[in-house]
């Protein structure tokens, strides 16, 4: 019974997901903030439960180091803790997808984890379906379609749209990027039916008019299927058996039903797609460039040498930092190379951890799922976005619990490696 409230109480606070359904209690203005403060207390429920690991544990005393900057760079206490707290969380919540102790004390397991994917993954989809079809649905803010050719096409479906979907997360790249995750959790979970399932999700993104979640979804098929790709791309070795046959049928047959039905808006958002590798015509690159090209300006302009960085939470969303787009540059900002390279060590730990189907190999998925998260970091800052940083700590939480039945062996080898 105890364990049944813990589970509770920690998909509660994944609730930072539906930021539109936090609006009524802190209104449009406090419904990130609100959503914030849900991932602060998921970490303060890690620390709780778990024991932190020599990894994290070296990130969070560097961070410690480094609020020193943070004093002697003007902040307030309040501003100082705040920051601190907006930077840390994310580790800690990532870090306990994949420890093995927090999961067996929280007594998270497979049936339970699936109910709790599914309703979300629904949830979502359902805000989805109703902004297609213009029920309207309130949001933190709008994006539009794009900053170019919005009125290229004459879709009556498109009209009804007023800015890209945005669901039930409240704006459009964080639902995006959520749905994406959900996505890969889903086709880790339900293996034998994996490339249907991203292939939906990969048509549900088309659908968004959001590219980023896309991309997501399309590095991680790409790395998995990298194997096969190569083979289907040699002619010679090319076998398709009876099975395969069939399931080629199948994708054949819900692709033409999708060109059928959704031809305008499929066009569309393949022009929007193909215009991204144009990088430097693309409008998104060139922002994206050019907030990057700050943070090299902060370290100039700092007291603190390009080694150490500016300080712990000096480029927090909660004091009105500059986020730089990619969660990469924000670290380097931060810490320094000292920093980005306990970041780069803690990362990959964690995430091989997530990988280990016992305590001698990696499941398929890990090489795949590190490039995509790390792409996705290099890319669109993740980390100050309560949505995002849940999405990913559950699809990391998935490819744990999967490749692993906690058994006592198990068990103990894993937490040796820890």
């Amino acid at each position: 019974m105890r364990k049944t409230g813990l589970i509770i109480t920690y998909f509660l606070l994944f609730f930072s997901i539906f930021r539109v359904f936090l609006i009524p209690i802190g209104g449009m203005s406090k419904a990130s903030t609100i959503a914030g403060a849900l991932n602060i207390l998921l970490a303060l429920q890690v620390l709780f439960y778990s024991r932190l690991n020599i990894n994290v544990f070296l990130l969070i005393a560097y961070a410690i180091v480094m609020v020193i900057p943070s004093f002697l760079g003007g902040l307030d206490s309040s501003e100082i803790i705040i920051s601190f707290l907006e930077t840390i969380s994310p580790y800690l919540i990532i870090t306990a997808s994949t420890s093995i102790m927090f999961i067996k004390k929280i007594g998270i397991t497979i049936p339970k984890l699936k109910k709790f994917i599914i309703l979300v993954t629904l949830l979502l989809l359902l805000g989805h379906f109703l902004s297609l079809i213009g029920v309207p649905i309130p949001s933190l803010f709008k994006v539009p379609i794009a900053t170019w050719g919005s009125d290229n096409t004459g879709s009556a479906m498109l009209q009804k749209i007023d800015g890209r979907i945005s669901s039930f997360v409240g704006t459009s790249g964080p639902y995006s990027l959520s749905i994406a995750y959900l996505f890969i959790s889903l086709s880790i979970l339900y293996k034998n039916n994996k490339f249907l399932i991203l292939f939906i999700g990969s048509v549900v993104q088309v659908l968004s008019f959001s590219r980023i979640g896309f991309s997501i979804i399309l590095c991680y098929m790409f790395f998995y299927y990298f194997d096969i790709i190569k083979t289907l791309l040699n002619w010679k070795k090319r076998k398709l058996s009876k099975k395969n046959l069939f399931i080629f049928i199948l994708v054949i047959l819900a692709i033409s039903y999708c060109i059928f039905y959704f031809w305008e808006l499929i066009e569309y958002q393949i022009d929007r797609i193909l215009y991204l590798f144009t990088f430097t015509n693309d409008v998104s690159n060139q922002v994206r460039v050019m907030r990057m090209n700050d943070a090299i300006n902060q370290i100039n302009e700092t007291i603190f040498t390009p080694l150490t960085g500016s300080g712990t939470g000096s480029t927090a969303r909660s004091i009105g930092g500059n986020q730089y787009e990619s969660q990469i540059y924000k670290i380097f900002v931060e810490w320094g190379l000292i920093g980005s390279a306990i970041f780069l060590n803690w990362f990959l730990k964690t995430l091989k951890i997530s990988g280990l189907k016992n305590s001698y190999f990696l499941d398929k998925s890990y090489l795949p799922l590190t490039i995509t998260i790390f792409f996705n970091l290099y890319v669109i800052q993740a980390f100050t976005s309560a949505p995002v940083v849940s999405s990913i700590s559950i699809v990391l939480l998935t490819n744990t619990i999967s490749n692993n039945s906690f058994n006592k062996i198990n068990k103990n080898k894993l937490l040796e490696n820890r």
